[in-house]
């Protein structure tokens, strides 16, 4: 059984939403190294406080929204974190 067996298709299909909201952004300028890197790195996917410490990246600071985001973020990856 490979790492990337022990993930939720969902959560598979989650990091590749945050991929494609770049492409949606009118200069693609976005900096989405720390999503890309848990993409990137199916050996780190095990480590769910380094994965949680990535997605909550994610969250607006210094917004309204921010808390709220920052609970919906550490739900996400707990999911992902979540063997199937």
């Amino acid at each position: 059984m490979s790492i990337s067996d022990q993930v939720p298709q969902c959560a598979i299909d989650l990091i590749k939403r945050f991929e494609g909201y770049k492409k949606k952004l009118p200069d693609g300028s976005a900096n989405f190294q720390s999503i890309t890197k848990v993409c990137d790195s199916p050996e780190l996917w095990p480590d769910s406080k380094w994965v949680k410490e990535q997605f909550v990246k994610y969250r607006d600071p210094g917004t309204p929204v921010e808390e709220g985001l920052r609970r919906r973020r550490e739900a996400e990856a707990e999911l992902f974190c979540t063997p199937v």
